[in-house]
């Protein structure tokens, strides 16, 4: 825990390494352990994983309960998702874990709808999440959590309702 820093809502963080290249000091088996001393501490984990699906988040993947894909209704997030449950196909027990979300719903006209979006990834998209730039930055500038920063807001309470079907 002395490596954790804890916020005043009672969550902790695991930060990134303070310089980018200490990070490649970081190997699989660091990973692994790490979560598994995590696991006994606490009861949810929350990973922030890379676009670029390294080896590392693999292994996170792996030992994850479920895998939230975020994705955004245009042809090239879309289309991203597609490539990555191809990717997620090749490796055992991936599959499954999957959940969509759908991010910036009602975001713009040229938007793809919630229909046509899961004909075309072929699973369902479990929670939307709509388009509210302006609170989800002015909390995430000014560091508050939305839960605190805007508790009523539409955003937060899509969220909410999201989390019962997740």
């Amino acid at each position: 825990k002395r490596s954790l820093s804890r916020h005043s809502t009672g969550l902790y963080l695991l930060p990134h390494p303070v310089q980018i290249e200490d990070s490649s000091l970081i190997r699989q088996d660091h990973i692994s352990r790490v979560l598994s001393l995590l696991r006994m501490t606490f009861t949810h984990l929350i990973l922030d994983l890379s676009k670029a699906y390294q080896p590392m988040d693999f292994v996170s993947m792996q030992l994850a309960d479920e895998i939230l894909l975020i994705t955004q209704l245009d042809v090239s997030s879309l289309r991203n998702v597609v490539r990555i449950m191809l990717s997620l196909n090749e490796r055992e027990g991936l599959e499954q874990k999957v959940r969509v979300i759908a991010n910036r719903v009602g975001s713009g006209d040229n938007e793809i709808s919630i229909p046509k979006a899961e004909e075309t990834i072929g699973r369902p998209i479990l929670c939307r999440i709509p388009n509210d730039s302006r609170t989800m930055l002015a909390s995430r500038n000014s560091g508050v959590p939305l839960v605190v920063y805007a508790p009523k807001s539409g955003l937060y309470r899509s969220i909410q309702i999201g989390r019962a079907h997740v």
